[in-house]
């Protein structure tokens, strides 16, 4: 049966994108892709921020959207990227271990992705590789430009045909990494080139407008222009990255010069909420612009919801107190914080790095997750201070491990250590193990809450009762079975896991003192 296929491609940040027209093709989704134009000093609001505008816009005029991202790295997902050069690796529940846009995506769309939705050049390059040593190529010579290429557009119709969380998608919107004139993602431009012979596409390019003497300069987008018409690829709107919006003079040159419409031409500027971005592109029309020309039937979407709300009452300092020093190491913990903290009519500031809290108190202390030996020490004694001095503790994954030692250290096992930080170390005298299959558990898995105040929280949240919830994990180590009896004995409650591994604590004498093992998604 033949089904319409409509895609959206976005470029924003220095990245370019594409939407597809209305055509026949064999899947029913829209298609929306985000590349980049040029690199620049300018950063996006946040990771993706165009283009969860664009989603959110659609989304509350009926339309269901799905996400891809592709990324040029020849690694085959993100697992073992540094976060101190690429920022937080995001965890889907299937376990792929994928770019922290993903968090963004989920968080501002309200979708649940899987790895079907990430593609890099590595799993491209891997996958084609294992397809020749399966001769699956019937003795061709493989080259990128054919076997590479068209792999590229099966993975990423597939990607859009993929079901998430709200069901079949009716547009899937693209972000391409890197940035225009990139050669090591010329590829995945030459796949969407040759997609647009099974459905017409249309191009939004974002690129930063730089104010110079006081005029905003258009070259970096008239170049970025000029290189994707190079590659086939014609750009059918401009969003201009700018602290301040775009003058009519200014669009005028970009209409003229890059060959589009005046209307066409949006600015994405510097706010302070993000989460006004979407109803600052429906005043410019893009809904109206892109439902246009992709020939969606869209109802009129209710803008109350992206109008935010005013600051707290009340302003919360919190310390977190990570290993790594990336402004983006960390950013779902810091977006999950901000959550909380407008949910109780709050607002919250952050004490980032290596924080002191001992003469300057902060209002609450969380200790993010981490790998290796380094901090640890200094991390244990931090644990111990929030339990001692009362002061609200959050620990997660890395600071789990922390906050146990310390616990086990004041009940009966002063040496207790891990063996992430000392590897040959045995129980009794490390407390914290590796896993019995020694094997990185990653993914969305089940964890029986202990029965405090830690279900109670979850039961507020989802008006029910609450003894299990489902979360991700990204963990080598676990508690050694044998300290869970004398901890208990000192008040502590655990909450466990599929495998009776302990995956979370609380303090019920203690005013927060709550751990968990998962890793915050």
């Amino acid at each position: 049966m033949d089904i319409v296929q409509r895609s959206l491609y976005i470029l924003f940040g220095g990245y370019a994108g594409a939407v597809f027209g209305h055509t026949e093709f064999r899947t029913g989704s829209e298609i929306a892709h985000t590349l980049c134009g040029a690199r620049t000093r300018f950063a996006l609001h946040q990771h993706g921020s165009a283009l969860c505008a664009v989603g959110s816009l659609l989304q509350a005029a009926g339309v269901e959207v799905t996400v891809v991202k592709i990324d040029p790295y020849l690694n085959e997902d993100a697992g073992t990227l540094s976060p101190e050069d690429h920022g937080e690796v995001f965890v889907l529940d299937d376990g792929t271990e994928v770019d922290l846009d993903f968090g963004h995506y989920e968080r501002a769309l309200g979708l649940t992705l899987c790895g079907d939705h990430s593609i890099t050049s590595g799993k491209l390059l891997g996958q084609v590789l294992q397809n020749e040593r399966q001769h699956k190529y019937l003795g061709q010579t493989v080259r990128l430009t054919k076997q590479a290429v068209e792999l590229d557009v099966e993975l990423i119709t597939r990607a859009a045909e993929c079901p998430t969380c709200r069901g079949k998608a009716d547009v899937c919107l693209i972000e391409l990494g890197g940035a225009v004139g990139d050669w090591d993602a010329e590829i995945h431009l030459e796949a969407l080139r040759r997609l647009q012979r099974a459905a017409p596409m249309v191009f939004c390019l974002m690129v930063p407008l730089v104010a110079w003497g006081g005029e905003q300069k258009t070259k970096l987008a008239q170049d970025s222009v000029r290189r994707l018409r190079a590659c086939g690829i014609a750009v059918d709107f401009l969003i201009c990255r700018t602290d301040d919006p775009v003058a009519d003079k200014t669009k005028s040159k970009l209409a003229d010069l890059c060959d589009v419409h005046p209307e066409a031409v949006w600015a994405s500027i510097t706010m302070a909420d993000i989460s006004q971005l979407p109803l600052h592109f429906y005043r410019q029309g893009v809904l109206t612009m892109i439902s246009s020309r992709l020939r969606l039937t869209v109802n009129e979407p209710d803008m109350g919801f992206f109008r935010g709300s005013s600051p707290g009452g009340r302003e919360l300092e919190v310390a977190v107190n990570g290993k790594y020093e990336h402004q983006d190491a960390y950013i779902s913990i810091f977006r999950a914080l901000e959550d909380a903290a407008r949910a109780c009519d709050a607002s919250v500031r952050f004490r980032k790095g290596n924080c002191d809290v001992s003469d300057k108190v902060p209002d609450a202390l969380c200790v993010p997750g981490g790998f290796g030996a380094r901090g640890f020490e200094e991390l244990v004694e931090l644990c111990r201070f929030s339990r001692v001095e009362g002061l609200p503790f959050l620990g997660i994954c890395w600071g789990f491990q922390a906050a146990v030692i310390a616990l086990a250290r004041d009940f009966g096992y002063p040496c207790a250590c891990s063996q992430e930080v000392e590897e040959d170390a045995m129980p009794p005298h490390a407390i914290v193990v590796k896993r019995r299959d020694g094997i990185l558990r990653k993914g969305a898995s089940k964890v029986r809450l202990p029965e405090g105040r830690m279900q109670a929280l979850y039961a507020e949240s989802s008006k029910s009762v609450a003894e299990s919830s489902v979360e991700r994990y990204r963990n080598r180590f676990e508690v050694w079975p044998g300290v869970k009896e004398q901890l208990q004995e000192h008040g502590v409650l655990f909450g466990f896991g599929p495998d009776n591994e302990v995956d979370a604590f609380e303090l019920p004498t203690h005013p927060f003192y709550m751990d968990a093992v998962s890793y915050v998604s």
